[in-house]
C-alpha cells in the first residue's frame, strides 16, 4: 500500500515537472518559426528595394531626396 502510494506520487510529481518544460518547448518552437518568418519577410524586402533602385536607376541624378536617401544608406553599410 505504501509503495503505491508512493509510486502515485512520484507519477504526479514527474507530470507536474513535464507540464512546463512542454509549453516551454512550444514557445520556442513558436519563436523560432516568427523568427524564419522575419527573416524571410526582411529579405524581400532588401530584394524588392533593390529591384525598386535599379528601376529608378536612370531617373537616380535627377531626384536629390533620393540621392540624400541612398547616401545615408550607402553610410549604414
Amino acid at each position: 500500500m505504501k509503495k503505491g502510494r508512493i509510486l502515485i506520487r512520484l507519477i504526479m510529481i514527474i507530470f507536474m515537472l513535464a507540464f512546463p518544460i512542454y509549453q516551454l518547448h512550444i514557445l520556442i518552437n513558436q519563436y523560432r518559426d516568427t523568427r524564419r518568418v522575419d527573416i524571410e519577410r526582411r529579405d524581400k524586402l532588401t530584394e524588392e528595394f533593390r529591384d525598386s533602385f535599379l528601376v529608378r536607376r536612370e531617373d537616380f541624378y535627377k531626384d536629390r531626396s533620393y540621392q540624400k536617401e541612398f547616401k545615408k544608406l550607402q553610410e549604414k553599410k
